[in-house]
């Protein structure tokens, strides 16, 4: 199981923005997170969209967090990007015995979805100096 490659920027990205407390420009952000230009617009839309970051264009434009780090959570970045938990990809298995795999994976589901939501953007942060 693997993020999605605009999911896993995304958190990097507000990682970045929340440790530096202050508008950041693309250009900075590209450079310094060595994720192309390209790729950092597509993502930024998305988040922006989700409302986890403010967007300003032009010369003194940039990315700045739409809210505190205290309240975004992996997961609200994974949802932004549509990005749904699942682990199967089977569905309609009407054998009694094939089925129980589908309560374990629920199970397990249930548990990230769980860590996903308890886990911050300020959490990680402060994982990082701890």
């Amino acid at each position: 199981m693997q993020l999605q490659f605009a999911t896993d920027w995304a958190v990097r990205v507000l990682l970045y923005l929340a440790a530096k407390g202050s508008r950041t420009s693309s250009t900075e952000l590209s450079a310094k997170l060595g994720i192309n230009k390209n790729s950092l617009l597509t993502i930024g839309r998305h988040m922006k969209k989700a409302g986890l970051v403010h967007v300003e264009v032009g010369p003194f434009g940039g990315y700045a967090l739409a809210i505190s780090p205290e309240a975004i959570t992996i997961y609200d970045v994974m949802v932004a990007f549509d990005n749904i938990l699942k682990l199967s990809a089977i569905e309609n298995i009407t054998d009694e015995s094939a089925l129980v795999a589908d309560g374990f994976y629920h199970e397990v589901e249930d548990a990230m979805t769980q860590m996903l939501k308890s886990k911050t953007i300020a959490d990680l942060l402060s994982e990082r100096t701890a």
